[in-house]
């Protein structure tokens, strides 16, 4: 039989069985509290698993220290090791105290959101390819925390838009460009190649 008491001006649920893990949760009203530990007791009575949060119910600043100290390192040793670190400690600072199951696809998309409101060192909003590079950090550790740690049942990054690229940018020679390359074709070995640049220009 569940628990049910009030503590610190709020409704506390313990559900002790044996085999099981001691859950608690608190709830702001009792007929809350009372509604949890009847859904707890009737999967435990089916013979069901619980929910990965309520037996391992991990912080996001948990994930974000273990994936960052052993399983990052330990996957790789490049350069860009250091940018995921620093992509993940931004993360962290947003959402480090969260418990991991609180962290929806909205959650996510709003922190997106403002991400892309941020400016770089030059005072320009940050470009949709760095945002990307955010999110895919971030997906990298929720996908660890779901298959090796077991810590979750889900990766929410999946469920979250990603910003469009656009790489179809024209880009046109500047008057000093044009000059250079036309001496540069000039002075080549080539007796066509002046010809065939001028009309590509043209």
């Amino acid at each position: 039989m569940a628990s049910i008491y009030k503590h610190a001006g709020n409704w506390q649920a313990q559900v002790d069985r044996v085999g099981y893990p001691k859950l608690t949760e608190t709830f702001p009203k009792k007929s809350l509290a009372v509604a949890w530990a009847r859904d707890i007791e009737n999967t435990m009575d089916m013979g069901r698993a619980l929910p990965l949060h309520l037996t391992n119910p991990h912080t996001f600043n948990e994930a974000y220290t273990r994936f960052v100290n052993i399983t990052l390192p330990a996957r790789s040793r490049n350069a860009s090791m250091g940018d995921t670190k620093r992509r993940l400690l931004w993360w962290n600072e947003q959402l480090g105290r969260y418990h991991l199951h609180r962290i929806t696809p909205a959650l996510i998309s709003e922190y997106r959101d403002r991400l892309s409101m941020r400016t770089n060192s030059r005072g320009k909003p940050l470009a949709p390819q760095t945002v990307k590079h955010y999110l895919n950090a971030l997906s990298s550790l929720m996908t660890a925390c779901e298959k090796e740690y077991f810590w979750i049942e889900g990766n929410p990054v999946r469920q979250v838009l990603k910003p469009t690229i656009k790489n179809n940018r024209v880009r046109f020679l500047d008057d000093d460009e044009r000059s250079a390359l036309l001496e540069a074709c000039r002075a080549s070995a080539s007796e066509h190649l002046y010809d065939i640049v001028v009309l590509a220009l043209s």
